[in-house]
């Protein structure tokens, strides 16, 4: 029957077909990604020894520098850093703990039978450094180096050698130093007669 109007016949309006939204793909691997968080404050001596040694390498890498430690100072080594040293040297490992043990138990007795001979520098307030610090220092005598130390690799009295050995700290070195012993990581000791007057090192990197 058509339209009582007279008008013509009017489909009715369909709307546009839209696809359904997909939501973007995730890789696999995303899901197993840990959320992030923030960073907190450091606390301990590791976590600051981390990122101590990060910053360092890092100006290390940006830098390129290869310039060598070359410095002259009235503070030598510590007696365990150099102990250290010449263990991993030697057995290409850090000393065990019973290793240690031993080794320290043998300084303190060799310092206490030292200070028991020396009322004198047991009382002074060099003896802090030897006894406490356990660091080779300017004003120590020969016995006193090798009881922290141990013995050197090599020892000269010989002019040339000495001035070689200061390299450009030989100007202020030649007016006291008449014998120089040799350690390891680049230390150079400077004797007057038994007493200690200089200290420098170098080590090329």
């Amino acid at each position: 029957m058509g339209d009582p109007y007279g008008s013509p016949h009017t489909p009715p309006t369909r709307m546009p077909h839209t696809p359904p939204t997909r939501m973007p793909h995730t890789p696999r691997c995303a899901h197993r990604i840990p959320p992030t968080r923030s960073p907190g404050i450091l606390t301990g001596v590791k976590g600051v020894g981390v990122v101590l040694a990060v910053v360092l390498a890092a100006v290390a890498c940006a830098s390129g520098s290869k310039a060598a430690l070359e410095q002259r100072t009235t503070q030598g080594p510590l007696a365990e850093e150099l102990w250290v040293y010449r263990v991993a040297e030697a057995n290409g490992r850090e000393p065990t703990f019973e290793e240690r043990t031993h080794w320290e138990r043998q300084l303190d007795l060799a310092i206490t039978r030292y200070l028991a001979k020396d009322q004198e520098y047991a009382n002074s307030l060099g003896v802090l450094t030897f006894r406490s610090a356990r660091q080779a220092a300017v004003g120590m005598s020969k016995e006193q180096v090798v009881i922290l130390l141990g013995a050197p690799q090599r020892t000269t009295t010989d002019a040339g050698e000495i001035e070689k050995l200061a390299g450009k700290y030989w100007p202020d070195v030649q007016p006291h130093a008449t014998e120089a012993w040799v350690y390891p990581m680049g230390w150079r000791f400077y004797f007057d007669g038994i007493r200690l007057v200089d200290i420098t090192q170098y080590q090329p990197r």
